[in-house]
Parts: structure tokens; sequence; C-alpha cells
């Protein structure tokens, strides 16, 4: 029997807004989920330089023994040209698409535009094997280790529209030179959030740290991980490969703030159809995802067990749904729910979550599902369930709260599903729906309980809002 207006609590419509920032922080307990992103047939091998553009639709991919530095299409794994000059040992990206690359064997590094295919401007080296862009104050700096003679240079960049036409060294020291100690050797370098730079030495097998101006260098040795490469910074913290061979390598996951340990990321390289006998394998290069989801490595050598491709990259991905109740992950809402205990909090990161084809998800604990914070976008829960006699999301728990999701169905507007959520048939109590964008089906809402609270959503493209 539907309930009286009087017993439905209904607040006025509104739109949740998300701050763009990032994804939660990895921890030993997360596990993620990995697949092989892209790898070749052709000669090219030791693929060690990647980079990610922006958009997250292409690799930049550079092979140490090609040499070959390619530019390939994520979506199909299409390779859409690049050269056979440089070795691209280490590849960065500034914010307008340009794509930097430590040339043919670090010396120089070449400035592209986005395709590859206009060389905009060169800057002579030595022995570069590690690179980073980072906008400061409205320029644009490039920062660049010499292997060899172990220093740093930072480059205020000379901009005129799409392209580069100059270069000054600058800060640091001030010549815009930094010699590191220690630093024979030295490959990666990363910026963080702070400006302090981050400075991989596989020569001493330390991490090194330094302030914006060169200044305060710290040491730090991790016993699982003495043979640093390269870095990418995701949601505070260091993600730097081990390059050890074989049983050694590894992603070494550090706190950026203290530089402490949090554990490392081993890939199951057997169940993703490696080989796990090779003596040279090594991961090397890394790529982090825009939206800091994941990221991308470059297995360096390595190569299938029946030898149908080689030098992979794989994908690693953290898992967007958390139980930070009980601190467990998962890949999808449903087995977290299921986990749960009544009174838990589950946080569901932005993507896409597609309920199988005639089931439903069904929230039987007296939980909390809400949207993660620091997304540009809300997570969204979409369905095909078809059926006139139930709610593609149920609610058959007293106490439910569900916030700041989009709700959606693949079907016509006025079609099934009779409701997208609600407690149809279960008769729940004391829930909640709120901050949600409700749309596309014959009806959003099917309020059948007692004290229901409606509030702050949008309801558009129905048949009806609610019942």
């Amino acid at each position: 029997m539907k309930k009286n207006l009087s017993q439905i609590t209904l607040i006025a419509f509104a739109i949740l807004l998300f701050s763009n920032v990032s994804f939660s922080a990895w921890n030993p307990s997360m596990t993620c989920s990995y697949s092989i992103a892209y790898s070749v047939t052709t000669a090219a091998r030791d693929n060690r330089g990647i980079a990610l553009s922006q958009d997250g639709q292409y690799l930049y991919l550079g092979y140490n023994n090609g040499p070959d530095f390619r530019r390939v299409q994520l979506s199909n794994g299409g390779y859409l040209g690049g050269n056979t000059t440089d070795r691209a040992k280490s590849i960065a990206i500034d914010d307008q698409g340009r794509v930097f690359s430590t040339g043919p064997d670090g010396n120089p590094i070449k400035i592209y535009n986005s395709d590859l295919t206009t060389l905009l401007f060169s800057i002579p080296m030595v022995k570069c094997e590690g690179i980073a862009v980072k906008r400061e104050s409205g320029n644009l700096y490039l920062y660049a280790t010499e292997r060899n003679a172990g220093t740093l240079s930072r480059f205020l960049l000379t901009e005129n529209g799409a392209s580069i036409t100059g270069y000054t060294l600058s800060g640091l020291d001030g010549d815009g030179v930094v010699s590191i100690t220690g630093g024979s050797g030295i490959r990666g370098v990363a910026i963080g959030p702070d400006g302090k730079i981050l400075i991989a030495n596989p020569g001493t097998g330390m991490i090194s740290k330094l302030n914006a101006d060169g200044s305060g260098q710290s040491d730090y040795h991790y016993a699982s991980n003495d043979n640093p490469y390269y870095f990418a910074i995701i949601n505070g913290q260091v993600f730097a490969t081990q390059a050890n061979l074989l049983s050694g390598t590894r992603v070494s996951v550090i706190n950026y703030a203290d530089m402490s340990l949090v554990g490392n990321i081993i890939p199951p390289f057997a169940s993703l159809g490696l080989k796990t006998t090779d003596v040279n394998d090594m991961i090397s290069g890394i790529a982090s995802f825009p939206d800091g989801s994941g990221f991308y490595i470059t297995y360096e050598d390595a190569s299938a067990i029946d030898d149908s491709f080689k030098e992979p990259v794989i994908k690693v991905v953290f898992p967007p749904v958390h139980n930070i109740t009980q601190n467990t992950h998962f890949t999808t809402i449903q087995p977290a729910v299921n986990a749960s205990a009544n009174g838990d909090i589950i946080e569901v990161d932005a993507g896409t979550y597609v309920i199988a084809a005639g089931t439903q998800l069904i929230i039987n604990k007296q939980i909390t599902l809400r949207a993660s914070e620091g997304f540009s976008s809300r997570p969204i829960i979409t369905t095909s369930f078809s059926s006139w006699t139930g709610c593609a999301i149920q609610i058959a728990a007293n106490n439910v709260v569900i916030d700041g999701f989009e709700i959606t169905s693949s079907w016509p507007i006025n079609k099934n599903p009779n409701y997208l959520v609600g407690d149809y048939y279960t008769t729940s109590h004391n829930w909640t729906v709120k901050n949600c964008n409700i749309h596309q089906g014959y009806r959003g809402i099917m309020a059948n309980g007692n004290y229901i609270t409606i509030q702050g959503n949008e309801i558009h493209d129905m048949a009806n809002a609610m019942d």
C-alpha cells in the first residue's frame, strides 16, 4: 500500500557538485586488477619509456633497443606513428599535449607535437634518462637528470603558441643546475605537489628528495626497492618502480609526506600469461591515469609464455568500491554490500557500474552507500533490469542511505524498469535517497515504507518521478 506523503520527506531537487581531486590512497589490503594493455610482436625491444596523454586515450612508448618511439591508441591498440631514432627512455607530456623525449640516447631532449609528426625544439644534454615537466606560476619548466654527471637541471621554456622556441637554466641553486650527492647513475625525476623533487638513483639504491630550490637532499633506502628507476605520484603517494631483475621487480608505494614505505605491488605475471623465468625482465617505466585510479607499467624485455607477444604494458587498476568502516575494497558494488554489516559506510569512486542483465542491486543491510568525495563526476549505476514487479536498486533493509549517484537505465524513456530505486515488495522504513541524478525509465523512486527521505535529487526523463 502506498504511504501518505506526510510520511515521506521531500526536499527540493538540487545538483550535487564534486571537486576535482582524486581516488583513495592505496593500501596493502587493496587487490588491484591487472591486464595487458599493449604489447608488440615485432623487433622492438626493451620498452622502458612510457607516458599517457592527458585525456587517457594515447600511450607514448620508448623502446631502448629498437630504437623505436611510438604513439599508441589504447581503445584499439593501434600504432599511430612515431620514429625509429629515439630510444625515449623517459617521456613526459606537458599541459598543452606536447611530448618530451630523452631522444636517441639521452642527447638531445626532443620536444614534439602530440602526434609525433613535428619536432618543435631540442635541448642539448649528455646522457639524460629522466625528465619531468611542470607549470609553475604560469611558466613551463623542464626538469632533467644527467645520468653520468649526477646532476639535475631545471629549464625555463619559452613558449610561442603551440611551439617551444627557447630555454634558460633557472632556479635550483641559482644557475639552474644542482649536483646530487652520490648521484652517478641517476634516472627518474618527479615533482611533487609542493614543488619538492624526487630523484631515483639505482646506482646507490636510494630515492632522494630535495627542496624546490635543490637544497636539503634527503636519501631514502628501502630493502624491498634497492634499484629504483622511475616514479608516479598518485593520491599523495609515490609509486616507484623497482628494476631489480625478475624476482625482485615490483612497484613500491611510499607516502609522499614522510617517505615511509606503505607496501609493494607485484603483478601476477604468470596469470597474465607472462614468463617468470627470463632473468632480464624488469618493471621500469610508469605512467599514472589522469584520474588517479591506477597506472601503466612497462615490463621491460618480458614475453608471453608461448612467445606470442613481448614487451607488455601492464595496466593496474585500483579497486573503486571501499567499505571504509572495515577497510576492505571491491571491484563492484554488490559484493561490497554482501560483505558489509549494519552501520557500515561504503564509498564508490567515479565510474560506471553496470547491473548485470536480469539482476538487481539488492541492498539488504542497514548501510550508507555513497559517492566518494573528490571527483569531477558521479559514479553511475546503470541497469537493464526489465521486471515490472521490482526495483533495479532494491532497498531491502531499514535505515539505508543512498547518496550522490547517477542512476539510469538502458531502456527508452517510459519503458522498463518499473522503478529504478526503492522498496518494492520489501516495505523498508526510514531510508534515504539524496543528491542523486535519476533518469531514463518508467518511474524513478518507489517509496513503499514509512519515514522515507527524498532529498536534493534530480529526477527527469521518466513517466513518473516517484510513487
